[in-house]
């Protein structure tokens, strides 16, 4: 997929450009050095850093061609300077002298690192390296010109420290974590400055650009090798090299290819929200051109995960989407079947309305997290929940994020339910967060057509109206179903367990009658909670002696309706319910 977005991003009008646009300063303070070793100018950056202006871009533009591919591939051995090149020191403040922290050097340490640097930039290269720099034309570093920075450098970084020292406590710069980065002016003409940093950042680059030198080799005076991006293996490593095949690494590719490989990682890295957020996962139209920054929910196109990592990105997963699939294929009619006042639920036509539905009430809004990070460890769920997410996880994405039309029919009533039913158990749960469950439930098994359960929200309808009236009525009305006869054993034991006077009343009093097998265990629950409780029921309540009278006289043909049972708990119970509702 790199290859793809190389491409990409190689018919776009200026690429190098758009990187750059895109590239982000990490905080700090940020000094440029003229000829002389002296302070012409500085910024300091941190997330309130505007920017836009001459300045900022000044320094963008030459920190980008500065810094290194990643902290494996440093020209400092110590790995204490983390620039690139001769015109550039990258050096963390806690590191400085005086003014640097637990870490920090004296100034012949200092010094020494500094002759580390300098002598590496110099160093005698090995033959895969020659062969690297003959076929990229680029020329020998000029030693007086690597000397006179060296020079400058160790004059500059003391006058830099003593700035350091004179800096106001409300400047934005924090001497603990931030870095101090000096850039010396190689050119008066800035045109020429900046192309002496792109040449001394490609002289880094084309040399570290692999991911090991060792697998390079030379077809037709072009240089192939083995990518670094989206690739582990090294000399740590040597585990992941193919043992049983001629060749050790599964592909190669040109020096060229690398290059671009690694902008377009630089790219993703570097993109951004309006809130100043990463964005790990996007899609890509189809015309993009990469000019603009990637959109978490464009129409069609690519849909890509990345993962941070300590080296850098990695996409590690890709998608494609052929078609517009951003509103769903028919309108989710909302239905509030449980006639509860609160109802936050709505119709709806775009998927990542209905997507958020479902996070919000099953997943407590997680779900879109461990779509992109299976490492993720969900909060505020217990067993069943955080084992369902596992399972939700590629149908949900699959429907939601891609389009695939069945992906949810085979699971969502079985996992629905269960996460229903263990909330049950929850500490601190509410009758109003399962009723929220249980409605949502209903309309989601409607809209799936799921089996024999696409209908059961409009008959809970029926039954709750009839229900009202036999349970009202002078006369003795029998139950007509097995679906009003399980829904009345909600409604029953609701009522009674709210007749407990016990301090902490929870969800889980109820979970006898939603566990048992048979309605004979049932009933028989029923007539013990009514033996512990018939002291608080007068023999004039017509409403608890008609209800009570029903389930008694009913014989069920089919086994226990857990949903009936549930909408009976929490649905307004019939025998509170007062004349002027009725």
């Amino acid at each position: 997929m790199l290859f793809e977005l190389s491409d990409m991003m190689s018919n776009a009008e200026n690429p190098e450009r758009i990187i750059l646009d895109r590239h982000q300063m990490k905080n700090g303070l940020y000094v440029r050095i003229d000829r002389e070793g002296n302070i012409k100018d500085n910024l300091i950056v941190n997330k309130e850093t505007s920017t836009i202006g001459n300045t900022y871009w000044w320094f963008r533009d030459r920190d980008y061609y500065s810094s290194l591919l990643e902290m494996n591939k440093p020209v400092d051995t110590k790995k204490k300077i983390h620039s690139n090149n001769m015109y550039t020191i990258f050096i963390k403040c806690q590191n400085l002298p005086e003014v640097g922290e637990d870490k920090q050097l004296n100034y012949n340490q200092l010094e020494e690192i500094f002759d580390g640097y300098y002598n590496r930039l110099n160093r005698e290269y090995d033959k895969k390296e020659k062969e690297i720099l003959e076929i990229a034309n680029i020329e020998v570093i000029n030693v007086d010109d690597l000397k006179l920075c060296k020079n400058i450098m160790l004059k500059a970084i003391r006058k830099t420290i003593q700035f350091i020292k004179n800096l106001d406590k409300s400047s934005g710069f924090t001497a603990k974590n931030d870095y101090v980065k000096l850039f010396i002016e190689s050119d008066i003409n800035e045109d020429e400055d900046i192309k002496n940093y792109i040449k001394e950042s490609n002289r880094y680059i084309d040399l570290k650009i692999f991911n090991c030198n060792d697998y390079n080799k030379t077809v037709k005076g072009k240089i192939y090798g083995l990518s670094n991006e989206n690739m582990v293996l090294n000399n740590k490593k040597p585990y992941l090299e193919l043992k049983s095949t001629k060749f050790k690494v599964p592909f190669k590719i040109s020096l060229e290819q690398a290059i671009k490989n690694h902008k377009i990682i630089q790219w993703i890295e570097n993109a951004r929200d309006e809130n100043g957020k990463i964005i790990s996962n996007f899609n890509l139209n189809w015309d993009n051109d990469l000019s603009s920054k990637p959109d978490d929910n464009c129409d069609v196109g690519i849909c890509f995960e990345t993962i941070k990592t300590k080296t850098g990105c990695q996409i590690i997963e890709n998608d494609f989407i052929p078609r517009n699939i951003k509103n769903l294929n028919k309108y989710f009619e909302y239905k509030n079947y449980l006639d509860y006042d609160k109802d936050e639920m709505t119709g709806c036509k775009e998927r990542y309305v209905l997507e958020g539905y479902v996070d919000r009430f099953f997943f407590k809004n997680q779900m879109k997290i461990v779509y992109y990070n299976d490492e993720y460890k969900p909060k505020g769920l217990n067993t069943y929940c955080s084992n369902a997410m596992t399972i939700m996880k590629i149908p949900m994405k699959n429907y939601f994020r891609l389009g695939i039309e069945d992906s949810l029919n085979s699971v969502i009533d079985k996992i629905t339910l269960g996460i229903i039913e263990s909330s049950l158990n929850d500490e601190n749960v509410t009758k109003y967060s399962i009723a929220c469950k249980e409605n949502l439930r209903l309309n989601l098994l409607r809209y799936f057509e799921i089996g024999g359960k696409k209908n059961m929200g409009d008959i809970l309808t029926k039954v709750m109206e009839d229900v009202k009236t036999k349970v009202k009525a002078k006369e003795f009305i029998p139950i007509g179903s097995d679906d009003e006869f399980y829904y009345c054993i909600g409604q029953l034991t609701y009522y009674l367990c709210s007749l407990s006077e016990a301090k902490s009343k929870n969800q889980n009093m109820y979970n006898s009658i939603i566990k048992a097998q048979s309605s004979k265990k049932i009933k028989d629950i029923l007539k013990h909670l009514y033996k512990v409780y018939n002291y608080k029921i007068g023999n004039a309540n017509l409403k608890f002696n008609n209800l009570f009278s029903m389930i008694m006289g009913y014989e069920p043909t089919k086994k226990s309706n857990v949903d009936m049972i549930i909408c009976g708990l929490t649905t307004n119970n019939v025998i509170y319910t007062k004349k002027e509702e009725e």
